[in-house]
C-alpha cells in the first residue's frame, strides 16, 4: 500500500511539472516573444528578430544598406575635403611661431616652401643637395628677376642628375656653387673613406627665416617619401644657420654646367 501510495504522489508531482503554466511552448506566443532567448541570434532579436538565423525582409535591407552606402558617401567626402586642404598647406603656417614642423604625410611641404620663398625681400641662401623641383627653381629665378639676393649651393653630383635645375639657374644668371672637398680644412672630412657629400637642406630667407629638415627640394622627397621640414624663427637659431652657409661658402667652387661629366 505505502509503495503504491508513493508512486501515485511521484506521477502527480511529474504531471505538475509538465502542466502548461510551466511547459515551454513549441511554438511561442506572439504576446510573449520577448521573453524567450535565441542563440546567435540577430542584433535586434528582442525589437524585430526572434528566431536565430532570421533573414531580413529585402527592402529592409535595401534600406540598411543605401544607410551605409550614403555614410561611406560622408567618409569620402571627408577624405576629400582633408585632400583639398593639405593640397594647400601653407595656410597652415603659424608666423607667430619661433619653430613649427611639417611632414609629408600630412602636409603638401612644396606649397609651404614656396609660400615661404615668395614672402623673401632681400635674399634667398640655399643649401641643397638634390634640386629637381621646377616649382622652386622657378620661384629662385623670379625673385632673381626681382632684384632679390640669391645665392645656391650644391652638391657636385647634382650638377648632371637627372631633372636637375640647375642649369637653368645657371642660364638665369643666379650664382650657383657646388661644395669641393679638396678646400675644406677639416682633415677628417678632407681625407673621408668615402666622397663627402654636400648633404645639407637649407633655406634661409632674408636671413630671418630658415627652412631646414630631411626633404631635399625634389618632387619624390615632397610627394613620395616620408620627409619632414621645420620653419625657423628664433633670431638666435637663424644666425646658427646663417653663420654655417657663410662657412661653407669658401668651400665651395663655381658652377660650370658640363656636359661632357
Amino acid at each position: 500500500m505505502k509503495k503504491i501510495l508513493i508512486l501515485l504522489i511521484l506521477f502527480q508531482s511529474t504531471q505538475a511539472m509538465w502542466s502548461s503554466k510551466a511547459r515551454i511552448p513549441l511554438k511561442m506566443p506572439s504576446s510573449k516573444k520577448n521573453q524567450y532567448l535565441a542563440f546567435n541570434a540577430h542584433t535586434n532579436f528582442g525589437k524585430t528578430h526572434f528566431i536565430a538565423g532570421y533573414k531580413e525582409p529585402k527592402q529592409k535591407a535595401a534600406t540598411e544598406q543605401k544607410k551605409i552606402n550614403h555614410d561611406d558617401e560622408v567618409i569620402t567626402s571627408k577624405l576629400v575635403r582633408r585632400k583639398k586642404v593639405s593640397s594647400d598647406s601653407a595656410i597652415l603656417i603659424d608666423e607667430s611661431r619661433l619653430v613649427q614642423s611639417f611632414f609629408t604625410s600630412r602636409h603638401n611641404v612644396r606649397s609651404i616652401i614656396a609660400t615661404v620663398l615668395k614672402q623673401a625681400q632681400k635674399s634667398i641662401l640655399i643649401a641643397a643637395f638634390t634640386l629637381t623641383d621646377p616649382t622652386i627653381a622657378q620661384a629662385l629665378l623670379k625673385a632673381h628677376k626681382a632684384g632679390i639676393k640669391v645665392e645656391v649651393i650644391t652638391d657636385y653630383s647634382n650638377m648632371n642628375k637627372p631633372y636637375s635645375k640647375i642649369k637653368e639657374l645657371i642660364n638665369g644668371n643666379i650664382p650657383v656653387f657646388y661644395y669641393n672637398p679638396a678646400l675644406n680644412p677639416n682633415a677628417q672630412q678632407k681625407n673621408a673613406r668615402f666622397v663627402p657629400l654636400m648633404h645639407l637642406k637649407l633655406i634661409l630667407c632674408d636671413n630671418k627665416i630658415a627652412i631646414t629638415g630631411s626633404s631635399n627640394l625634389t618632387k619624390a622627397g615632397q610627394r613620395g617619401n616620408i620627409e619632414t621640414i621645420t620653419i625657423i624663427r628664433d633670431k638666435q637659431s637663424i644666425h646658427e644657420h646663417v653663420q654655417e652657409f657663410d662657412h661653407l661658402r669658401p668651400l665651395c667652387s663655381t658652377c660650370q654646367f658640363l656636359t661632357n661629366h
